[in-house]
This record gives C-alpha cells, sequence and structure tokens, in this order.
C-alpha cells in the first residue's frame, strides 16, 4: 500500500513552472549542439571500412535480393531488416549523390535518433508514471554515445535498430503491465504484439537483441509474481517473446537457407556461426575455439569502460575502438579520470541514498540494476568474437549500456523532489549531458576512418565535383583506403558505374581489376583467421608423369568433393552424379564467399567446367602428387590445384546434391 501511494503521488505531483523551463532549456541547448557539430558540419563524420569493400559493392550489384546474401556480403548472420534498411540507404544516397554533394552521414540512421528518444521518454514515463524521469531519461539519452553515433557513423544501422527494438519492447511490457498506482489501463494483446515484433525485429537487426528475451523479464519480475496480475496477461507477455524467438528461428533455419541456395547464393549456416564460429561457417576451416576466447572475459573492465564514456569529462583512451591488452582498472587511471568517477560514485551515493525512501522506485531500480549487470556479463562474452577482448568505446559495441545508463539515473534523479533537492536533479542531469556528449564528440574523433585528419565541407565538395567529370583515379591516389574521402568518392563512384550499367563488385575467379573494386588495397583486407589452402608449387616441365587425362578427371570428379585453387581464388567444389557442379569461392585472406552453379562437360578429351555468365575453365591433362592434384589446360597452363575431400565428409546444403 506505502509503494503504491508512493508512486501516485509522483505521478500526481506536476512539474514546475523553473522544471518546465529546464527541460525545455536543456533539451534546446542539447539540439542546437547536435545540429551544429554534427549535422552542419561533416568532421565528425565516418564509416566503418567494411561499408565500402563489403556492403555497398553487394547491395548495389545484388539488389535486394543480396539482403540474403550475409556470406557475400561477409557477415554470415540472418540480419535481414538491417540489410533491407542498408539497401535502402545506399539507393537514397545514391540519387543524393548523382544530384549533388550531400553531407556525408546522411541515411536512414538520422531517422532513428528522435524515434528513440520519444520511445525512452515512453518508457521512462509508463515505469514510473514520473514526468521527470521521462524528460531526464529523454536527455541522458539524447547525449550517449549509443545515440549520438547514429548520427555520424554510417555504417549499417544495426545497432541503431538495436536500441530501437530494445526501447519497442521495453514499451510493449509497460502497456501489459502498467505501472501500480497510475490511472493507465492494461493491453495485453496490444501489448504482446509489440513485444512479439520487437522480438523478432530485433533478432533480424542485430544479435544484441538477445538481451529482448533476457532484460525485459527481469525488470517486470515483479509482475510476473504478482497474485493481482491477471495470468491471461502473463501468458500474452511471455507468448510474445517465445513466438517471436521460434518466427525467427523458422526465418534463420529454413527459410533464409532455402532462399539463398534458390538465388543461387552460398546459405547462411547461424547453428555453425554459433556454435563453431563464422570461418567453419563460410570456410569449413576451424576457428578459434571458446575456450581459449573465454579466458579473456572481463566484465569488470567493461564496467569501467562504461561508466568512463559515460561518467568521466574528457577522459584518457589510448587506443581506438578495442585493445587486444587488458586495459588498466580505474585505480591506475590517471587522477583527472579517477577524480571524476569518485565525483560521479559521490552523485550515485547522493541519489542511492534519497532513493531508499521510496519503497516502489528502489526495488523498481534493483530489478533494472540486475539487468543491467547480466547485460554486462554476457556482452563481455559476445564481444569476444567480433573484436578485441578489451574495448575502450561503447557507442557501437556494448551500445545498450546508454539505455540503462539514462533510464536507472532518471529514475535516480526524478526522486528528488524536496523543494530543496529538486534542483540538484536537473543539475546533475546537465552535468551528466555535457560529459556524455562532450566524451563522445571526442570518440568521433577517434573513429578509425577519421584517423586525426580534418575534413571540411569543401574538402567534400571537391572531391566529388573530381569524381562527377571522371578523376576518380586522381581522388582515390590522393586519399586511399580506407581513408573517409576515399569512401565518400568511392561510394560516389559507385553509384555512376551502377547508372551507367556496369558491374563494381568482384565476380568470382576473375581479377580485382575488372571493376574499380580494384581501389580498395587488398592488402588491408587479410584476414589472418582465414585458413588458406597450401599448394606446394610444381613446374610441369620437371615432372616425370604419368599424366591424366581430362575424360579420366571428369570419371574421378564424380559424387566428389574437392578444395583448391584457381586464379588467386579458393575454392570448394562439388560435382553430383548427374555432372552439376555447386561451388563456393573466396579470395584468401578476404571474409567474403560467393556461391556458383554449373556443369561438367567433356570435350575433346578435356573437363570443361561451364558456369553461367562466365568463361569456361577447360583442364586437358592433370597431374598427382601427394594429396594435390594439378590440372593443365592444353596449352599447359596450370588452370587448378586441389586436393579431394574425404567422400563421407558432411556438406552444407549449397553443395550438396
Amino acid at each position: 500500500m506505502t509503494s503504491e501511494i508512493s508512486t501516485e503521488a509522483a505521478a500526481a505531483t506536476p512539474l514546475a513552472r523553473w522544471e518546465r523551463f529546464a527541460a525545455a532549456a536543456l533539451g534546446a541547448l542539447l539540439a542546437i549542439a547536435v545540429v551544429f557539430l554534427f549535422l552542419l558540419r561533416v568532421g565528425s563524420s565516418g564509416t566503418m571500412s567494411e561499408y565500402a569493400f563489403k556492403f555497398l559493392p553487394v547491395l548495389t550489384d545484388g539488389g535486394l535480393a543480396a539482403i540474403f546474401d550475409g556470406n557475400a556480403i561477409g557477415d554470415p548472420r540472418p540480419r535481414l531488416l538491417t540489410l533491407l534498411l542498408t539497401y535502402v540507404n545506399i539507393v537514397v544516397r545514391r540519387y543524393l549523390l548523382l544530384q549533388g554533394t550531400i553531407h556525408p552521414s546522411l541515411g536512414i540512421a538520422w531517422l532513428l535518433y528522435p524515434l528513440c528518444i520519444v520511445l525512452i521518454s515512453k518508457v521512462a514515463f509508463r515505469l514510473t508514471r514520473d514526468r521527470r524521469a521521462a524528460l531526464i531519461a529523454a536527455i541522458l539519452f539524447a547525449s550517449s554515445p549509443a545515440m549520438l553515433d547514429t548520427l555520424t557513423n554510417y555504417y549499417v544501422p544495426g545497432k541503431a535498430l538495436a536500441n530501437v527494438m530494445l526501447l519497442l519492447a521495453f514499451y510493449g511490457a509497460c502497456i501489459i503491465f502498467p505501472a501500480r498506482g497510475g490511472s493507465s489501463v492494461a493491453y495485453p494483446t496490444r501489448g504482446a504484439i509489440v513485444l512479439f515484433t520487437a522480438g523478432l525485429l530485433g533478432l533480424l537487426a542485430d544479435e544484441t537483441a538477445i538481451f529482448i528475451y533476457l532484460c525485459v523479464p527481469l525488470v517486470f519480475l515483479d509482475r510476473l509474481f504478482d497474485r493481482a496480475v491477471p495470468v491471461a496477461s502473463k501468458v500474452k507477455f511471455f507468448a510474445g517473446l517465445a513466438i517471436s524467438m521460434l518466427a525467427f528461428a523458422l526465418l534463420a533455419f529454413v527459410v533464409v537457407p532455402a532462399v539463398n541456395i534458390a538465388l543461387g547464393q552460398v546459405p547462411v549456416d547461424l547453428w555453425t556461426v554459433v556454435t563453431r564460429g563464422v570461418y567453419e561457417s563460410m570456410f569449413l576451416t576451424a576457428s578459434k575455439p571458446y575456450g581459449a576466447l573465454l579466458a579473456n572475459v572481463s566484465p569488470g573492465s567493461l564496467l569501467e569502460t562504461i561508466l568512463s564514456a559515460h561518467t568521466v569529462l574528457h577522459r584518457f583512451v589510448q587506443n581506438i575502438w578495442s585493445s587486444g591488452n587488458p586495459l588498466p582498472h580505474f585505480w591506475a587511471w590517471r587522477w583527472s579520470d579517477q577524480l571524476g568517477l569518485y565525483v560521479f560514485f559521490a552523485i550515485l551515493l547522493f541519489l542511492v541514498l534519497n532513493a531508499r525512501r521510496d519503497a516502489s522506485r528502489k526495488y523498481q531500480l534493483v530489478r533494472i540494476g540486475i539487468a543491467f549487470a547480466l547485460f554486462i556479463v554476457v556482452e563481455s562474452v559476445m564481444l569476444l568474437r567480433g573484436v578485441s577482448p578489451w574495448i575502450v568505446e561503447v557507442n557501437y559495441y556494448a551500445a545498450f549500456s546508454s539505455f540503462f545508463f539514462a533510464l536507472i539515473l532518471a529514475i535516480l534523479a526524478s526522486g528528488l523532489r524536496q523543494q530543496l533537492l529538486a534542483p540538484a536533479a536537473w543539475v546533475i542531469t546537465a552535468y551528466l549531458a555535457v560529459v556524455q556528449f562532450s566524451n563522445y564528440y571526442e570518440t568521433a574523433q577517434r573513429h578509425p576512418s577519421i584517423g586525426g585528419h580534418p575534413m571540411t565541407w569543401q574538402m567534400v565538395r571537391d572531391t566529388h565535383d573530381r569524381v562527377a567529370v571522371g578523376e576518380l583515379a586522381g581522388v582515390m591516389a590522393a586519399h586511399p583506403f580506407p581513408s573517409r574521402l576515399f569512401s565518400i568518392g568511392f561510394e560516389q563512384a559507385v553509384a555512376i558505374e551502377h547508372v551507367a550499367g556496369r558491374r563494381v563488385d568482384l565476380r568470382p575467379m576473375q581479377g580485382v581489376d575488372a571493376t574499380i573494386y580494384h581501389f580498395v588495397g587488398m592488402e588491408h583486407l587479410q584476414d589472418p583467421s582465414i585458413l588458406a589452402l597450401v599448394v606446394p608449387p610444381l613446374d610441369p616441365s620437371t615432372t616425370a608423369g604419368p599424366f591424366g587425362s581430362g575424360d579420366d578427371l571428369a570419371r574421378r570428379l564424380i559424387g566428389r568433393t574437392i578444395r583448391g585453387q584457381s586464379e588467386g581464388w579458393e575454392f570448394l567444389a562439388h560435382v553430383s552424379r548427374s555432372g552439376a557442379v555447386r561451388e563456393r569461392a573466396w579470395l584468401p585472406g578476404v571474409m567474403r564467399a560467393w556461391g556458383r552453379k554449373g556443369t561438367v562437360v567433356v570435350e575433346g578429351g578435356s573437363l570443361c567446367l561451364r558456369f553461367e555468365s562466365y568463361p569456361p575453365e577447360c583442364i586437358a591433362r592433370t597431374y598427382d602428387k601427394g594429396d594435390m592434384t594439378y590440372g593443365f589446360s592444353e596449352s599447359g597452363r596450370l588452370v587448378m590445384s586441389f586436393k579431394w575431400l574425404p567422400e563421407e565428409m558432411r556438406l552444407p546444403g549449397d553443395l550438396r546434391e
């Protein structure tokens, strides 16, 4: 009864006029800073290098169907929503780039920024029935690393979409379980539909959406065990989550791989990605075992990074994005960083002691705090597969931390309702907003594509004008990959090539120089974890024989699988008993894989592999040495070298008969 009266009183207490003015002033100042520093200027614009050499070429040449082709993009996960919006982003930017100069960061993510601000204010209000909490949460989230990153990083919008869906999931749960003592009516069916949509679309956006299923039930744990809440509401809550997970499983494990095979793409194998890693999934070569990676799990270091990014003004950062070496703990930081952290601890202690007087707020904060702790532990494990074990920025990886930070601090600060303490809530909000904003602005300057080099509107316009008149080679020479002006000029060049009907992406078994892709320095893309096939060099003029014929090789290939090299590419190929060839090809060291289908034909004693829209590859004679077979053309040119894989080997769907 006491907690219900307390919450009702908080909801019934109107905002004072000066508080409305303070909130409006903070919001206006934040909006001005965002517009001036990020939207009117281009100095903080940057993108991941993968955008230029993976997503842009594949989605330009492949069109809408390419959103299923995760392996060609080098990201073997069924992230259909993210890829769909990336495709839309590319189409819109392509049109605008052909009209004139655009802001480098212009894109879909700009629309997600205000959407997230609105959603967190609604979530905070529905959780607390407190308009102070809603306004403070909106201000803190709007100035957070996760949100500001959507305005500068024009990479794929996966993390931004995950933030939208996490907020939407909490909003759906709030519809099912309104705050106690408030006037809101529960709408279990409507809330379950929202929860289902958020869960499914979240998983189709980014794997971090798994935190919807881990954290949302924790925050509403009290309602799930509350006998006053109808059983039907609880059932619909779990149904929304469970059915969305089942729908995703059906899409990820059945529908998407089937579509891949129908389109001639390498099928996405999510189960292998999760259990054995992306290298096994794409190239059938084992990657590092989880045991070795788990030794580097460090939730404490992740928490320290989260706190420093949100609370320590002008923090010292030695690395960019992540570090392969353990980060120093907070007591080893420079004294000014430690002081900033201790100031935050003092603020936190003051807010927590005040919150103890409000039973409802206290227990709500405990549940959210437990959900936050779970996020830190699980995220520290998930980071091991994607980046170095220790991250130093949380605007992209671990971006959900900004949501938890904003929500927890908003609920704590809004509890300062006493006449003498109320101003402290807005002072604390202003202070933390300034710290977060300043830290992210400095983070943006450390983006890998920025590298400390300034960029102005004049430089962007000059790059656009030069590419428009055919001076692409000069621009690429002056601004080599992976610089920012390279990405800007290259995207414009891709748009020009596409409109002219020319291909921009790589083609399997063909030289890199065949398209403008050759401007992307392949030496920058080498991944040492992609184990290359070791082929001993062979000079056919020094071999003693005997040589096999092409038609003999055709008989040997029936029903067999081989792994080999040809024209600088590596491949896996299976020849069915009907003579059909199914192939998976990739460039050594490059995290991308393509699928091809063809046939085996014997002509004049030579074995010819024929693929649609490709010249035939013919082998007139072969030479076996150890476990390797070398195939030569009629003129003696080495066409391919390969080794035979075990007949009992289990093949993925695109290589099976």
